[in-house]
């Protein structure tokens, strides 16, 4: 990795977290391919607005987010890196939830049925 790659990922801390995350859990090449792809095509815009609203996450919240990652993932996908993207998102509703005062954020289990379920909870 360049001395540029590593600046990349040193701005974006809870992104190469989640990389890491991915690649230790049996997804390595998966996330070894989005690495690359956020080394070889930074979208500096975008992956500082992921960063920004996934430090607003609290720690257990985070863990949640990532383990949705990768239970989200796709691998027959070759370029599911939009499962990846639409994970992310939800950090949004944490941040808009926070933001209206809600207390006791969290993320809720997916479900091992197929059905819709609310992404969070809160309390008012």
């Amino acid at each position: 990795m360049s001395v540029e790659n590593v600046s990349i990922f040193t701005r974006y801390p809870r992104l190469k977290e989640l990389c890491d995350f991915g690649k230790q859990n049996k997804l390595a090449h998966f996330f070894e391919g989005f690495e690359r792809r956020i080394l070889e095509n930074p979208d500096e815009h975008t992956l500082k607005e992921y960063e920004r609203v996934l430090a607003c996450l609290d720690n257990d919240s985070w863990n949640e987010l990532k383990n949705r990652v990768i239970q989200k993932t796709n691998l027959e996908e070759l370029y599911g890196y939009s499962q990846i993207a639409d994970c992310l998102n939800e950090a949004y509703g944490y941040e808009f939830l926070k933001e209206q005062g809600y207390l006791d954020i969290k993320f809720i289990p997916i479900p091992s049925s197929k059905g819709k379920t609310p992404d969070l909870c809160a309390e008012p």
